[in-house]
């Protein structure tokens, strides 16, 4: 087997790329499969490529299909639409050999490539509902030169087939050879255990054979990740296509057979989005579509029917904290917001001593459940669905109360591991190696930060849960409505007694064997903004004022007052660095949404206090210009100037602000 290596010496580096390769692009199928790329065209994460979709029998993604290594000849010399970045620091082709490129987020990623005599437009986009993603090229002739009406792109497939989250190595068992070969179509399939790759085209393939490996492939988010950023690249040969200034050129990489033709399927994806945006360019929609767009990539349809929101691109998968987050700000006002029922069933179908499981596996006992909150949002969230109008008293009689009344057992009765109602009331849980929040992060076996025994937001949310049970139950005339006030009565009597610290003027985070953590962090913003609060109106006053002064960014809420010794305002670095920084300072996004909700209701001024909320959230306009475009990022640095961080397109992030959104325009 050939492979090519390249070592010839190319002076642009990383750094002088470093601005371009942060922006990146993605394209989704609501089937949680995807494409992605950096808007240079120059892959610089394991996580870009041109297919990653699911497999049948496997869990994770498979990165199918990396790049194209995409060229055209025009007259004699040879030009690329993309180049590569190899170890140790390489870019291939050298700059004299590309096209000029430029990038817009239309209705799908569009770049225009161009030098003097010619100009390829190449768009490309995912099917909907379909593992297929579309590329589309239009040919224009800037010279005099009529033979340039009509020249030849030649397509390198470079094929990953492998888990997302592992690169690929050269293998002996990989299966370079074509597959199947016919006018218009050629596909490959490298493993008998998974599906094949199949390349369609408007126009008829012509297949050069050249079965080689492309080493070292270097992904440069990876290295500043702490990861490992080689890979080897499989090319089972050249594909050569005709390129015309009178008919546009179509490809489909797709694991499926295709319904309709390339054009027609081109047609009727730019068709649905348009309708989405009434727009041909999502640039100029207003932001509310903007946001209602971006929010459709999370929901996903699964296997049986059902349906799940993915927290957020390129690695996380479908879990059930991130779910019951994002679920009112993914679905509401939308024309999927009846699926709500089907996330919630997915999801209490595993539930398991109260719990609903924060990842999902074959069975309850391969489930994951390391979240103590994951069942209390669920509470949270059926009643933003109540309130909205959006689902009924008797649906929520029919289809869940009996799940809500067994969560609020098993919570009260201390039957979940690791967690027990006191004899205040209120909820400790946690042990050394897991906090079961959602500040979770883990090194060495055991919490980066030790949030155990009464944590603040936890008993905020049990607090909210009980108050909606006692409304629901009065409502049912339901016999455990007793027990349930009791229970409530008591919360509201021992919360603010016990969290608040009246010399600071905000709430403790969590509280373990009578030692108090002052440290000041936004998880206390749940005890304001949830519909029920156990806090009195000085006390959400001052809470509010000084979260604002010491957390509130243009980006999020800072996870840890600047001033704490223990504060990280970069989030960079290996794992060990990035995880010591992670809720430690670094910004989330998504607690806007609780802040938002905290000072509206608590307002003297509403009038004022939306228009200022307005303002704060349309401020995220110019965030979906850049990092992940068209999306809003999992994090920020806590440091100005708050550079993006962690996942380009997170679900929380966008479902709180476009929650609030909606909320002040209704």
């Amino acid at each position: 087997m050939m492979y090519i290596s390249y070592m010839v010496n190319i002076t642009e580096s990383i750094e002088d790329n470093k601005l371009g390769l942060l922006d990146e692009w993605l394209d989704t199928n609501s089937l949680g499969s995807y494409a992605s790329g950096s808007t240079t065209g120059s892959n610089h994460r394991k996580y870009h490529g041109l297919l990653v979709a699911r497999q049948e029998n496997f869990e994770d993604k498979f990165m199918l299909l990396s790049k194209f290594e995409e060229s055209v000849f025009v007259g004699d010399n040879e030009f690329f639409l993309t180049k590569s970045h190899y170890d140790p620091g390489i870019y291939v082709p050298e700059e004299s050999k590309l096209l000029n490129s430029s990038f817009e987020q239309k209705l799908c990623p569009t770049w225009t490539l161009a030098n003097e005599q010619i100009k390829i437009t190449k768009e490309l986009a995912m099917s909907y509902n379909q593992d297929i993603t579309l590329l589309k090229y239009s040919l224009e002739n800037l010279s005099d030169d009529k033979k340039l009406n009509k020249i030849y792109l030649k397509l390198k497939p470079m094929l990953a087939y492998r888990i997302f989250h592992h690169n690929r190595k050269e293998s002996e068992d990989f299966n370079l050879s074509v597959y199947a070969n016919t006018k218009k179509t050629i596909s490959f399939k490298p493993y008998e255990s998974m599906s094949e790759l199949i390349i369609n085209s408007n126009q008829e393939i012509a297949f050069e054979e050249f079965q080689c490996w492309y080493k070292n492939f270097s992904y440069t988010e990876e290295i500043s990740r702490g990861y490992d950023h080689l890979e080897d690249l499989a090319c089972p040969g050249v594909i050569s296509l005709e390129l015309s200034t009178k008919t546009p050129l179509y490809v489909a990489v797709s694991t499926e057979e295709l319904q309709k033709t390339t054009p027609n399927l081109w047609k009727a994806e730019m068709a649905r989005r348009s309708k989405l945006t009434n727009k041909q360019d999502l640039q100029d929609a207003d932001f509310q579509t903007k946001l209602d767009y971006a929010a459709k990539q999370f929901l996903i349809k699964s296997l049986n029917d059902t349906y799940t929101i993915i927290a957020g691109y390129h690695w996380f998968g479908s879990w059930g904290r991130d779910t019951m987050i994002s679920l009112p700000g993914i679905l509401l006002n939308t024309k999927e917001e009846k699926n709500f029922k089907k996330v919630l069933r997915r999801f209490l179908d595993f539930k398991k001593d109260g719990l609903i499981p924060n990842i999902i596996g074959d069975s309850i006992e391969s489930s994951a459940y390391n979240s103590v909150d994951a069942s209390l949002w669920l509470f949270w969230a059926l009643q933003q669905f109540l309130y909205k109008k959006k689902c009924s008293h008797a649906v929520i009689k029919k289809e869940f109360w009996e799940d809500l009344k067994d969560i609020f057992l098993c919570y009260k009765g201390s039957k979940p591991e690791d967690l027990r109602c006191n004899e205040l009331a209120l909820l400790e849980s946690g042990t050394d190696k897991e906090s079961y929040t959602w500040m979770d992060a883990c090194l060495f076996g055991s919490s980066v930060i030790p949030r155990k025994g009464m944590v603040v937001e936890i008993n905020a949310l049990w607090f909210n849960a009980v108050a909606f049970m006692e409304e629901l139950a009065t409502k049912f005339k339901d016999p455990l409505l007793e027990e349930i006030a009791d229970t409530k009565a008591r919360i509201l009597a021992n919360f603010q007694d016990t969290f608040y610290l009246q010399e600071e003027g905000y709430l403790a985070d969590y509280i373990f064997e009578g030692v108090i953590n002052r440290q000041l962090r936004p998880n206390q913003l749940l005890a304001i903004s949830l519909p029920f609060s156990p806090l009195d109106k000085d006390a959400k006053n001052s809470i509010i004022h000084i979260c604002e002064e010491k957390l509130l960014t243009p980006y999020g809420m800072r996870t840890l007052a600047a001033d704490d010794s223990n504060y990280w305002g970069i989030y960079e670095g290996d794992v060990v660095n990035r995880d010591l920084a992670y809720h430690n300072g670094t910004v989330w996004t998504w607690l806007m949404g609780p802040f938002f909700e905290a000072m509206i209701k608590n307002s003297e001024n509403a009038e004022s206090t939306i228009k200022r909320v307005k303002t704060m959230i349309e401020y995220f306009d110019n965030v979906f210009k850049s990092a992940g475009i068209n999306s809003i990022s999992e994090i920020y640095d806590g440091d100005s100037p708050h550079t993006a961080r962690g996942c380009i397109a997170q679900a929380w992030s966008v479902a709180e602000l476009r929650r609030i959104y909606l909320e002040i325009n209704s």
